[in-house]
């Protein structure tokens, strides 16, 4: 049996709940509701961190933050580490990358053939945090306040990648070798800015912010590094013993049957922006345990608190569970060697910050 193409689409800073889909009544979004109604719809997938280059470089991986050492946006993966990418063509795919991927460094394929469009965001040049100050005296966060209607750059690398991503779908139909393919989006990603036609089908009295959600739904939670061992074994490329283990599962049983046994607790880390110190999240069933490094511990009941508005950490009568989930959290989780080697990284990378990333303003070849 042939094996099936791999169409991977990444926007960025898209909440799940703002989308048709999953049964927002206003925003319009009949793509992504075609693939849901024709495909299967999960209802509580997480992110590995919530910020950029960590969950993304964990995505390529497979990996946990903890395992990649991308502690922030300003950290490179290193060439040498295998992707999924390398993976799918090791096992005779085609693979490519067309946007954003926010690779840092020179490598700016880590195993795909070629970049189709340009990623904006590899400009960047962030400044390693520094835990050794308290967060009011650090530099204020970068941010964009441009919104409203009209074209940034943004807006034009987004149409740049829906045009390179249907041009590489069309000239490989006919073709009998297997593809990959990445279509990296920066929007819903500030800047706030849209072309007039898409601003005017929203008016602002009409937009809200309701509770979350079409085809087959899961509401078993997974991770992204689950995505990341999906496409490896859709590919048929999960037999390399030689390479680091992936922290995920393929999610093909619960594709098949979203009641099927699915007993793997869901982790995201946080070690970046407005952080002083390793965070991480564990969600195991309905409830979610949040874990701040020598700070008091925060517990949901996502089944009755959908919100997360009430903290049931303190509760004698959830003692046992919050118990249950930090030992579990932690058995895998080391937040003290992490400060060690996280504070380690942050003066090495602001000793070189002014040697690093310099090339990508002068162009290769210059000094």
């Amino acid at each position: 049996m042939s094996r099936p193409n791999l169409l991977v689409v990444m926007a960025d800073q898209h909440a799940a709940r703002f989308c048709g889909a999953y049964g927002h009544p206003l925003v319009q979004t009949p793509h992504l509701d075609g693939l849901a109604a024709g495909g299967v719809l999960f209802d509580a997938a997480y992110t590995l961190s919530p910020i950029c280059v960590p969950e993304r470089m964990g995505f390529m991986t497979g990996r946990h933050v903890q395992h990649t050492g991308i502690w922030d946006n300003g950290v490179p993966l290193r060439e040498d580490t295998p992707t999924w990418a390398h993976r799918v063509r090791a096992a005779g795919y085609r693979a490519a990358l067309a946007g954003k991927m926010h690779f840092r460094g020179f490598d700016q394929l880590h195993g795909f053939e070629a970049q189709l469009a340009v990623d904006i965001n590899a400009r960047n040049q962030p400044q390693p945090p520094d835990w050794s100050r308290p967060l009011p005296e650090r530099p204020p966060w970068r941010a964009h306040r441009e919104l409203g209607a009209g074209r940034t750059e943004e807006t034009d690398a987004g149409e740049a990648v829906t045009a390179a991503t249907i041009d590489y779908i069309r000239d490989r139909a006919a073709s009998d070798t297997p593809w990959a393919l990445v279509a990296g989006f920066v929007a819903p990603h500030n800047p706030f800015v849209a072309p007039r036609e898409f601003i005017e089908r929203y008016q602002p009295a009409g937009v809200d912010l309701p509770p979350l959600p079409a085809g087959r739904r899961v509401a078993t939670p997974v991770s992204l590094v689950d995505l990341t061992a999906t496409l490896i074994d859709a590919g048929g490329a999960a037999g390399h013993p030689h390479l680091p283990r992936l922290d995920g599962a393929s999610l093909r049983p619960l594709l098949t049957d979203p009641d099927a046994a699915w007993r793997r607790d869901v982790r995201c880390e946080h070690y970046a922006n407005f952080s002083t110190a390793p965070q991480a999240m564990l969600r195991r069933g309905r409830h979610k345990l949040i874990h701040y490094h020598d700070a008091p511990l925060a517990l949901y009941d996502l089944e009755a608190d959908p919100e997360e508005l009430d903290d049931l950490a303190g509760s004698s009568a959830q003692a046992p569970i919050r118990d249950e989930l930090q030992a579990a959290l932690l058995a895998e989780w080391d937040p003290v060697a992490l400060e060690r080697r996280i504070i380690t990284s942050q003066r090495v990378r602001r000793f070189l910050a002014p040697y690093l990333f310099g090339y990508l303003d002068r162009g290769p070849g210059k000094a």
